[in-house]
């Protein structure tokens, strides 16, 4: 749902192509850290930070399971050519 909710947004904006591409690349790939509780690289329209929110990159990170589940938006997001 977040990663449709960034398409919709990027695609409305006034601005070159490629700058969508770009910004919607970079929301791609901080969406599994917004779902985890990280917060610091969230676009204003992407994230109401919760302040109660607890923060599992790190532990994902040691588990490695980050490694895993980023497959998946890096897959998605390196799709994405700027022409």
């Amino acid at each position: 749902m977040a990663i449709r909710m960034a398409i919709r947004y990027r695609k409305e904006l006034l601005e070159m192509e490629s700058q969508k591409i770009k910004e919607l690349k970079e929301d791609i790939l901080n969406s599994l850290y917004h779902i985890l509780g990280q917060h610091n690289k969230c676009a204003a329209y992407f994230c109401k930070r919760k302040n109660n929110e607890e923060n599992r990159v790190l532990e994902a990170e040691k588990s490695g399971l980050m490694t895993e589940m980023l497959m998946l938006p890096i897959t998605c997001a390196s799709s994405l050519k700027v022409s």
